[in-house]
């Protein structure tokens, strides 16, 4: 993308009230930052989107973004740092998502996490249903352990997309995981995480000396959470 184009689109114009740690002033958001900042969600996904796509979902990513910005001027330029970042890695996702769905591949997990929110019907549901759907999920997610969620949510980012486009606010999510705003900043960048990324956060406080122990451990983590939650399809 040139510099006319970063011109042209204006992106420059995005400017944020304040940091994400209080209220220092902080500069223009520059295309060249949300561009590279789409890249990293993308390659961070590469099982998802084939290298040769990533342009074209890259260009689609941002040109959804601009034109969200358009719509939403005042709410775009009052965004911190932090918040602009977030919605950002939210939107490659869900591009990454929409590219994957129409070229009709499914991902390759034990459990679809799409399935979770599906309802058993062969018509389908209205909003107002998925939203109730994704409520009780959520409900039950926040039963799991912080063990069990984290191994879960970490490694599962159509679901964390599901609970957000479904009126699950962010903050709740990352306050479910007990983590810090700039831990999930820079975690919404890499999802899904490998097992031992997840381990390095889930398990910081064992001294694990077998690697192949903690990620197994984790797996288990994350099929009994799917297991409970899938429960709610029965």
């Amino acid at each position: 993308m040139d510099r006319q184009f970063q011109k042209d689109q204006g992106f420059g114009s995005i400017r944020n009230s304040r940091d994400p740690g209080g209220d220092l002033p902080v500069g223009e958001v520059s295309l060249a930052s949300v561009f590279s900042l789409v890249l990293r969600v993308l390659y961070g996904r590469r099982a998802a989107v084939p290298e040769a796509d990533i342009p074209d979902v890259a260009q689609d990513a941002i040109l959804r973004l601009l034109k969200w910005k358009e719509k939403h001027p005042e709410k775009a330029g009052s965004m911190t740092m932090a918040e602009w970042g977030s919605y950002t890695a939210k939107t490659a996702h869900n591009e990454i998502n929409r590219s994957f769905s129409n070229r009709k591949r499914k991902c390759e997990v034990p459990i679809d996490e799409a399935s979770l929110m599906s309802p058993p019907t062969a018509e389908g549901s209205s909003n107002a249903e998925m939203v109730s759907l994704v409520g009780n999920v959520w409900q039950e997610t926040c039963k799991l352990s912080l063990y069990q969620r984290r191994a879960l949510l970490l490694n599962s980012p159509d679901l964390v997309i599901y609970f957000i486009e479904f009126g699950i606010n962010e903050a709740e999510i990352v306050a479910s995981l007990d983590i810090s705003n700039e831990q999930w900043l820079d975690i919404l960048e890499r999802l899904p995480l490998s097992d031992v990324e997840i381990a390095a956060i889930a398990r910081s406080h064992k001294n694990d000396r077998d690697p192949g122990a903690a990620t197994r451990a984790i797996r288990k983590a994350r099929f009994d959470a799917r297991r409970k939650l899938g429960r709610l399809r029965k």
